[in-house]
């Protein structure tokens, strides 16, 4: 009974993993290559943008996410407070947050 009680847990608490934007490009020219991305724990329901990527790789990132959100429990979650998108920059070549 222990071992399935263990096992139901763990099965409620199983998440998709994590994503993290150093497997996505961040090069840039100008500011408007770059767009704010959530990384971090994909079964997270809010989220407001913690690092920054290149926008030519927004659409790989959104597809590897959902993918991984796939396996995410369904579990009833609070409202998410409303946040504003961080502001970002090309710094040398390189997507960042603006500070």
């Amino acid at each position: 009974m222990r071992r399935l009680t263990l096992a139901l847990l763990l099965g409620l608490t199983a998440c998709g993993g994590t994503i993290d934007a150093r497997s996505y490009s961040h090069a840039c020219t100008v500011d408007a290559d770059c767009v704010p991305v959530t990384e971090g724990d994909v079964c997270a329901e809010c989220g407001c943008g913690n690092t920054a990527i290149a926008l030519a790789d927004k659409a790989r990132f959104d597809a590897d996410k959902a993918k991984l959100a796939k396996s995410c429990p369904l579990l009833p979650h609070p409202p998410c407070v409303p946040c504003a998108l961080p502001a970002v920059q090309c710094s040398s070549g390189a997507c960042a947050l603006k500070n």
